[in-house]
């Protein structure tokens, strides 16, 4: 039986959320959504997704907080990660990458371009834990 690829968005922007959510759905992912990075580090210990895509700027724990905690989590550093985010400064981009970022995505962004990214990395990865 097809099992459904997981798929977490830990975001501030309730719209964006909203509007992703029903496009991975559309495309057989099974989504969870948080709007904090506190929020969405527990949610990933419980939910296991297969990717998460994760905005840097959220009021409370950073988008680079939430990286630092999943790379020191044995059971959650397995999680690929394409971070989706305004702050396209490359020093951003780099320190997201240091973190163990596996894509970084600029804000506007292309959801086919997402989509191929979250396609790409489900497909190779087992859910953690």
């Amino acid at each position: 039986m097809f099992e459904p690829r997981r798929v977490q968005l830990i975001d501030d922007e309730r719209d964006l959320t909203v509007g992703l959510t029903l496009r991975l759905r559309r495309e057989r992912y099974e989504v969870r959504s948080n709007l904090d990075g506190a929020s969405g580090l527990a949610e990933a210990a419980r939910f296991r997704p297969h990717a998460i895509v994760l905005d840097l700027r959220m009021p409370g724990m950073s988008g680079f907080e939430v990286l630092a905690a999943l790379a020191a989590d044995p059971a959650l550093r397995v999680i690929p990660v394409v971070v989706l985010s305004a702050n396209v400064a490359e020093r951003s981009q780099d320190r997201a990458y240091a973190l163990g970022a596996r894509y970084f995505l600029s804000k506007p962004f292309a959801s086919s371009e997402l989509i191929g990214r979250l396609a790409e990395i489900t497909a190779e990865t087992p859910a953690a834990g």
